[in-house]
């Protein structure tokens, strides 16, 4: 719980994953995310809890997830038949996994995924069809709450056999098997109404050869490496021609590899003792093709998972279940440990499903009588103050998007210690409002945004805790408090200046020129390529000034530019007409064949303009008369 919260604290985020393989045997994860849920509710932050089995989550947990964000569950069942769960030591059955679902859709969940793998041992085609035929019950069990919107997501991988494990005999399916039962999934899926997502199967057939191999696979990696495979196991950049061919160069036989191997035969990986007793795997290889369960070790007989507090682990003294696998495990001190876990975490006594909880009347989740989730109450957060942020974007900040860039400042605000603000409804954002948004790439000396905090500070404290926090290039400018009823920074920061440079590469003739073609009475005509389509605009439409210029001594600290570097300056008014943007400009001043390496581009300076005046964004108050020969010494708001 205190790593969590300093990790939010040091990182800034708002969001939380719990993560292990199976998070539902870890034996104080219902005391435990009742603990951090009570550190993290009252920041607004959201908990996701993934790699969930069909019964991990009970209705307490439920309810304390959903109290702060509800978006979508996922759970495994892996197979779609019970002889199936069976044979890959699943233990639950198909009302475990319907009676998730409906805790899950009555709390007002939409959204279900359940992870699934096809080509299993001894799978037959029933198996297959099973998983949408799961995937169908689970979401029916929605559309019963009345969710007409009720989405289940069947994501089905291939089964590898891997190495220690009781499948590392089996053979695996070729990729026309594969691909003939992702066919039948498809089909089933689209009848039934199911969404289906599958791996590639491309991809496991390289991890089948990979996985069960000898060391002549050393030399199909860095074949295949060498003929320039990079990130293969993401589909947009898999080559799998080379994998092909850098098989047949090196002179393996795949199917040496993916088919049955001899269970008295030597093994690659025979030589690693992973600490099992021998015949252990072998003897849960027979269990497993006489379709014969086993239940999990270190778990009382039937239990599916462990105890999550301490009336029910006292009360229960039966012996817990061991196959003398190999590994000397002490069953008793395991058995004493959770116990003092659940102490630490005070989970005394077994929830009460009918409790309405410890939490408070607003962050309880509510349903109406159709079975439909409502927002949550609205929570009175106290006085917010606004205040308006000026901060830089250089470096590799730069390349930040507008929608990153909306992440990144509440981050940097949050480590700072700057209690903000937060939206109501389903998943409350903070209260932040930007000023007009940059192209990526573009920097800028002086980017602006509002935000609100639920703490009155003086703006100098708040600068200087910034400066502490924040990204590189990012640097924090200036900050003011902001009247009541101040338009936002969105509403008034009209005003822009735009500096181009390359440095060691243009003439003062070659900006002069160009300078001149913008400020003449020709249109300036520019094909573009916006959401709707093509079309042209004239660059000079919101144009105000543009002037040669030599780079100032700020700029050339900022961007590393040489002393005297010329530079092409201009203001724009970003109320004037279609949105012109500022390599826009450049691309109708400079045609691409005359446009030079290493260029440049920064906005240098943005200001608010309203009903005719031109302010400093940190001062509204400071208004200076708007004239048509506007000057291009603007006020500047100080450093």
């Amino acid at each position: 719980v205190d790593a969590v919260m300093a990790a939010m604290d040091n990182g800034g985020y708002d969001e939380v994953s719990l993560t292990s393989l199976s998070t539902a045997d870890y034996s104080c994860i219902s005391p435990l995310i009742k603990k951090v849920m009570t550190r993290i509710r009252e920041r607004k932050a959201s908990l996701s809890v993934s790699s969930l089995r069909a019964y991990g989550l009970s209705e307490d947990l439920l309810d304390e997830i959903a109290s702060v964000k509800a978006t979508g569950l996922t759970f495994a069942p892996e197979a779609g038949t019970q002889r199936m769960r069976d044979v890959v030591n699943k233990n639950i059955t198909e009302a475990d996994i319907l009676t998730s679902a409906d805790r899950a859709f009555t709390r007002g969940w939409k959204r279900m995924k359940l992870y699934f793998m096809i080509g299993l041992p001894t799978e037959e085609d029933e198996d297959v069809l099973g998983i949408i035929e799961t995937a169908s019950k689970v979401r029916r069990v929605g559309l019963d709450h009345k969710i007409r919107n009720a989405e289940v997501t069947a994501s089905a991988s291939s089964h590898v056999p891997k190495p220690h494990t009781p499948f590392q005999w089996a053979a695996m399916d070729s990729m026309e098997e594969i691909s003939r039962k992702q066919a039948l999934l498809m089909e089933q899926g689209r009848q039934s109404k199911v969404s289906v997502r599958m791996h590639d199967a491309r991809i496991s057939y390289l991890e089948g050869i990979v996985a069960r191999g000898d060391r002549s696979i050393a030399d199909l990696i860095e074949a295949a490496w060498e003929g320039g495979c990079r990130f293969d196991g993401w589909d947009e950049h898999l080559n799998f021609d080379v994998w092909r061919d850098a098989i047949e160069r090196v002179g393996i036989e795949p199917q040496r590899f993916l088919g049955t191997l001899p269970v008295d035969g030597d093994l690659p990986w025979d030589h690693i003792d992973v600490g099992l007793a021998e015949n252990f795997l072998f003897k849960e290889w027979k269990r497993a093709t006489k379709n014969r369960l086993s239940p999990p070790c270190g778990k009382p007989l039937g239990a599916q998972v462990h105890h999550t507090n301490l009336e029910d682990a006292h009360a229960d003294e039966a012996k817990l279940v061991c196959y003398h696998c190999g590994v000397a495990c002490d069953l008793s001190g395991m058995r004493t440990e959770r116990i003092e876990f659940l102490q630490k975490l005070g989970a005394e006594q077994r929830p009460d499903p009918r409790a309405e909880g410890d939490l408070p009347e607003w962050q309880r989740v509510r349903i109406n009588k159709k079975g439909k989730r409502l927002p949550p109450l609205r929570a009175d957060q106290g006085e917010a103050f606004t205040y308006r942020l000026l901060y830089t974007k250089l470096g590799t900040t730069s390349m930040t998007s507008q929608l990153d860039l909306a992440r990144m400042v509440p981050r940097a605000l949050r480590r700072a210690g700057v209690p903000l603000k937060y939206s109501v409804g389903f998943s409350p954002k903070p209260t932040i409002t930007f000023g007009p948004a940059l192209p990526l790439g573009v920097s800028s000396l002086g980017e602006v945004v509002d935000f609100a905090s639920l703490e009155d500070v003086q703006p100098q404290d708040i600068l200087e805790r910034l400066a502490e926090v924040a990204e590189e290039g990012a640097i924090p400018v200036g900050v003011a408090k902001l009247p009541d009823g101040a338009r936002s920074c969105a509403r008034v920061a009209k005003l822009a200046e735009y500096t181009v440079a390359a440095p060691g590469t243009w003439h003062d003739e070659a900006l002069e020129l160009a300078a001149e073609r913008a400020q003449s009475d020709e249109p300036l005509l520019l094909t573009v390529i916006r959401k709707k389509g093509e079309r042209e605009i004239d660059v000079r439409d919101g144009l105000l000034a543009m002037e040669v210029v030599e780079s100032s001594e700020l700029l050339e600290s900022l961007l590393g530019l040489p002393e005297g570097t010329p530079a092409l300056r201009w203001r724009v008014n970003l109320d004037e007409g279609p949105h012109v943007r500022a390599e826009d400009m450049v691309r109708a001043l400079f045609p691409s064949a005359e446009r030079p390496p290493g260029l440049v581009l920064v906005r240098t300076g943005l200001w608010g303009l309203q009903k005719g005046k031109v302010f400093s964004l940190l001062d509204p108050e400071a208004v200076s008369e708007f004239t048509p020969e506007l000057p291009l010494e603007m006020p500047r708001p100080s450093s």
